[in-house]
């Protein structure tokens, strides 16, 4: 039932490292973000561990990191609030 009601579907590799880079500098783009907020290599680094490139999963890190700024009024996305994102998406309560 559910294979019927998908219309579409589409395979997405995961991305390499600078194409992931370059996929959140576009989705805070698109957004209307012009330089603020930032994530540093570092923070970039961390998702894409995580991550192993795969979109979906990018996109939740980087939800998590960006409320996370936004709650303590950072315009960098550092090493740890990424660590922190991360940790709450594997059930580990920040505190």
């Amino acid at each position: 039932q559910l294979r019927q009601r998908i219309t579409v579907r589409y395979h997405l590799r995961p991305l390499r490292f600078n194409e992931l880079k370059d996929y959140i500098r576009h989705r805070l783009h698109v957004s209307g973000a012009n330089g603020s907020p930032y994530f540093s290599l570092a923070a970039l680094w961390r998702i894409f561990n995580y991550s192993n490139g795969i979109p979906r999963l990018v996109n939740a890190v980087c939800d998590k990191c960006l409320l996370a700024g936004f709650v303590r009024q950072r315009a960098e996305i550092s090493f740890s609030l990424a660590n922190m994102a991360v940790r709450e998406l594997e059930g580990v309560c920040a505190a």
